[in-house]
C-alpha cells in the first residue's frame, strides 16, 4: 500500500517537474508581483533550499491543461480557425517572458485562468487584491496588443480587454467569476519598473524587503531557510503588505465580531425558548428530545484502585493542539 502511495505521488511530482513552465527558471509574469525577496533570490539564480508541498500548484496546472484542452475542443467544434485564438501563447514584454492561457485574437482579449480557494477567491471583491492579481494578464496583454497579429485581427489596435477567469478548486459552478479590465500599458509598466528595481537591488546587494509573513513562507516558499535563518517569526509583524491577507485577516476579525454579538442574543433568548416547537411567518421552532444517558469511564475510580493495587494507571502521549487563531481590533492608545 504505501510503495503504491509513494509511487503515484511520485508520478505526479514527476508530470509537474517535466513542465516547461515549472522547469523555467527565469522570472516570467506569473512572478512580477510576488515577494521582493524571493524575486530577488531568482535573479540571482539560487538554488532552493526547502520543498514545501507542492500538490496546490500541481491541480492549478492540472486544471489549465484541462481547461486548455476542452477550450480547444469548443472552438473546434464551433468551427473557430485557429488563426482566431491561442492557448498557452509564448509573449516577451521588457524582457519578461510569459505565457497566456488564452488570447481571442478576432476579439481583442486576452484571458487568465485562475484555480484557488473559495477564501482566497472571496478576497478579490478588494480593489488592491485585484491590483496584484491583475499584475500577470496584464503583462501578458502588453506583449501582444499593438503587435502584428494583434493589429491584423482585433478590433482596437492599440487596446484590448484584459479578463481573469476565477475558478475556485474547493466550490460549484455558481462560485466561479469573471473580472475584467480594459488594457492598461501603464498599470504592465508598472510592475516591469518594480522587477527591474528589485533587480537593481539585488545586483547592489541591497537587503530586499520580505513582503510575506513568516508563517506563509515556512509554507510555501522554497527559499524559506536561505530567507530566514534565524529568525523565529515572534513578535506581530505589519502584514498589510499582503493585500490579500490583510483582507482576510480582516473579514475573519468582523465575522468574528458578529458571531459573538449573534451568540450573546441567542444565550439571552435560550432559557426562554427552550422546550417550544411550531412555527412563525418565516422561521420554525423545535426543541429536541433530552439526550439519554449513558455509562463512561469513572477515571477517579480506576485510579483509587490502581493506587490499592501500588500501580500507576498507564498513559500515551496526546498530542498538543495547534494553538487556536485570534483576530481582534487593536485597541487605539
Amino acid at each position: 500500500m504505501a510503495d503504491y502511495l509513494s509511487s503515484v505521488i511520485d508520478a505526479a511530482r514527476g508530470w509537474d517537474l517535466a513542465r516547461p513552465r515549472t522547469q523555467q527558471t527565469q522570472v516570467g509574469w506569473s512572478g512580477v508581483a510576488g515577494c521582493r525577496a524571493y524575486l530577488g533570490y531568482q535573479i540571482a539564480g539560487e538554488w532552493p533550499t526547502d520543498q514545501p508541498d507542492e500538490w496546490r500548484s500541481i491541480v492549478g496546472s492540472a486544471l489549465h491543461q484541462w481547461l486548455q484542452m476542452v477550450r480547444g475542443e469548443a472552438f473546434t467544434a464551433a468551427g473557430v480557425s485557429f488563426s482566431h485564438f491561442s492557448h498557452e501563447h509564448t509573449i516577451d514584454y521588457r524582457g519578461i517572458p510569459g505565457h497566456a492561457d488564452e488570447i481571442l485574437w478576432n476579439a481583442g482579449e486576452v484571458i487568465d485562468w485562475k484555480f484557488p480557494t473559495l477564501a482566497s477567491a472571496a478576497q478579490w471583491e478588494d480593489e488592491k487584491v485585484r491590483d496584484e492579481r491583475f499584475a500577470q494578464p496584464q503583462g501578458y496583454a502588453a506583449g501582444v496588443v499593438g503587435g502584428d497579429r494583434w493589429r491584423a485581427e482585433a478590433p482596437d489596435p492599440d487596446g484590448g480587454l484584459v479578463r481573469v477567469l476565477l475558478a475556485p478548486v474547493d466550490g460549484t459552478f455558481d462560485d466561479w467569476r469573471m473580472y475584467e479590465r480594459p488594457f492598461d500599458r501603464a498599470f504592465a509598466d508598472h510592475w516591469a519598473d518594480r522587477y527591474e528595481h528589485i533587480a537593481a537591488m539585488q545586483a547592489a546587494g541591497e537587503p530586499l524587503p520580505k513582503d510575506k509573513p513568516y508563517v506563509f513562507c515556512k509554507r510555501f516558499c522554497e527559499m524559506f531557510s536561505l530567507c530566514r535563518g534565524e529568525d523565529t517569526g515572534e513578535g506581530l509583524p505589519d502584514l498589510s503588505a499582503d493585500p490579500e491577507l490583510a483582507t482576510m485577516i480582516a473579514a475573519y476579525g468582523e465575522a468574528t465580531e458578529k458571531m459573538r454579538e449573534a451568540e450573546a442574543v441567542k444565550d439571552r433568548l435560550y432559557r426562554e425558548l427552550h422546550g417550544y416547537r411550531g412555527v412563525i411567518p418565516g422561521w420554525k421552532i423545535t426543541t429536541s428530545r433530552p439526550g439519554r444517558g449513558s455509562y463512561v469511564d469513572d477515571t477517579e475510580a480506576i485510579h483509587a484502585m490502581f493506587a490499592e493495587w501500588g500501580l500507576e494507571v498507564p498513559q500515551r502521549l496526546k498530542e498538543g493542539s495547534a494553538g487556536s487563531l485570534s483576530v481582534s481590533r487593536v485597541k487605539s492608545p
